[in-house]
């Protein structure tokens, strides 16, 4: 599994999800702390990509299908958008899943014709629609995720906290993409 974004408070999740399910899992980021930061809670392998669109893309492409291995990655989670994901989905394994879970790289384009090629799904993942849609499932999901961080497993990765009147000082360090996990303001 490749997970881009692995540094953030939603590519942390997904990387110890996928590891207590058993996958291997290479964290994707765009700094080397970022990825060490994946390292540390459970990813196997690690790759930095560049925080910005390079110009030759078929570069970072190289590098992401030589940290998956010949084959490809049987899932990407995509948290990222933007840029990132056409490079991405160059990635999946002949009938892998391209998970799309948010944009904070901004909306991509996606070529069509890559998961015709790949023969793969593109699924995007809801949170608020599956809890509406499947609130048996969710609760089970969430017993699941509580026992994980009882037993020591799951953490939500929180690297900063700030007070309420210093939430300025937790923007900024979002909004310049130095935020690495879960960055929190106490109210």
């Amino acid at each position: 599994m490749l997970v881009l974004g692995a540094g953030g408070g939603v590519g942390i999740a997904a990387v110890q999800v996928a590891r207590n399910l058993g996958a291997h899992v290479v964290a994707a980021a765009s700094s080397e702390e970022k990825v060490n930061f994946a390292r540390r809670h459970g990813a196997g392998g690690g790759v930095i990509y560049p925080c910005v669109a390079p110009e030759d893309r078929r570069e970072v492409a190289t590098v992401l299908k030589n940290s998956v291995g010949t084959r490809g990655a049987d899932v990407v989670i995509d948290p990222v958008g933007g840029w990132l994901s056409e490079t991405a989905i160059r990635c999946l394994a002949e009938g892998g899943r391209y998970l799309v879970l948010g944009f904070t790289g901004g909306i991509p384009s996606l070529p069509l014709n890559l998961p015709l090629l790949k023969n793969c799904d593109v699924l995007g993942i809801n949170w608020r629609t599956f809890l509406l849609q499947q609130g048996p499932r969710n609760d089970a999901n969430r017993r699941e995720l509580h026992r994980w961080y009882r037993e020591g497993i799951l953490s939500p990765g929180i690297t900063a906290e700030f007070s309420l009147h210093d939430g300025g000082k937790a923007i900024r360090i979002l909004a310049d993409r130095n935020a690495v996990g879960k960055v929190v303001v106490r109210i």
